[in-house]
């Protein structure tokens, strides 16, 4: 199940049968660069900023729109 989650995620290409019968699992460049970046702190809250970025932004909007809301009422 993970193996065909990093497979679809472009992470590891995989194949079944190779040889006699056996399993390859070979990194891609960007499995390779996923794996560099979670070394570091600085990479993995890079990483992190990059799947939440869209959360992120829409969150600090409704925060700004709520901080307006109330001055303008006030």
């Amino acid at each position: 199940m993970a193996l065909s989650y990093l497979n679809a995620g472009g992470y590891i290409t995989m194949q079944i049968g190779a040889g006699m019968g056996g399993f390859r699992v070979t990194l891609t460049i960007k499995g390779l660069e996923y794996a560099r970046s979670l070394d570091t702190r600085l990479g993995r809250a890079d990483l992190w900023y990059r799947e939440h970025k869209d959360g992120l932004i829409w969150l600090l909007i409704t925060v700004f729109v709520s901080f307006v809301t109330t001055v303008v009422t006030n």
